[in-house]
């Protein structure tokens, strides 16, 4: 099932990027939880829901005046799924370039998203999934 989970992360990651919020939410349990609580930043806090995930995307959106998320890589950790983000965009207020990576962490149930954290890097991400691989056991 982990080769699925990949292509249903990616797949939810594309439609994303595009914008469309729909087809996004069609891979993702409507009680989805989007944790944004990992790294700093002005909306650092878990997201329940759509209606949870909307509140966050248009908040994330009033910040930007552009801002492209470029998917890097994604790593098959059995029920969890790593995507590497590379971020750039200009903010609205300031006007400043910026530039920068993290990573999410998807987890799925029976091929279904219930769940995204953002990580600062690579590395916390997978150090996460191997620790919530460990606690199932």
């Amino acid at each position: 099932m982990s080769s699925e989970n990949v292509e249903t992360v990616r797949k939810c990651t594309e439609a994303y990027r595009r914008g469309d919020f729909e087809e996004a939410t069609a891979w993702m349990s409507p009680d989805i939880e989007w944790d944004m609580s990992g790294v700093q930043m002005p909306d650092a806090a878990v997201y329940r829901g759509f209606e949870g995930l909307t509140r966050f995307r248009e908040q994330w959106e009033e910040s930007w005046e552009s801002t492209v998320l470029e998917p890097q890589e994604f790593i098959d950790a059995g029920d969890q799924v790593v995507a590497v983000i590379r971020q750039s965009g200009r903010g609205k207020l300031s006007g400043a370039d910026v530039e920068h990576g993290f990573a999410q962490l998807w987890t799925l149930r029976e091929g279904v998203i219930v769940r995204m954290a953002i990580h600062p890097d690579r590395e916390t991400a997978l150090a996460a999934a191997e620790t919530a691989e460990r606690a199932r056991r």
